[in-house]
């Protein structure tokens, strides 16, 4: 294991034990919104904030949220499997 992921684990630790942790996920999780969704999709949307475990994010107009509707599921998915993020439980898109 080298030196940088040493820190990487104590800090995660540290993070985690003081309770931190899912706070700084959920902040990378907002900035990351366009890596996450692709260019497409971020175009035509925002993150705007994550309130008890729901990512709400603004949405260009009514007909673009009922099509980024159907991606939902697929954009929780990456959210818990490739960030790590177990705290968002839903999506809204407002």
């Amino acid at each position: 294991m080298s030196s940088l992921e040493n820190i990487s684990t104590i800090l995660n630790s540290f993070l985690s034990k003081k309770g931190y942790l899912s706070f700084c996920i959920e902040n990378d999780i907002l900035k990351k919104w366009n890596e996450i969704v692709g260019e497409e999709v971020s175009s035509i949307s925002l993150c705007d904030h994550i309130e008890n475990n729901t990512l709400y994010v603004r949405v260009l107009s009514s007909s673009w949220r009922n099509e980024i509707q159907f991606f939902k599921d697929d954009i929780l998915c990456k959210i818990n499997n490739e960030y790590n993020c177990k705290s968002i439980k839903d999506i809204v898109f407002i």
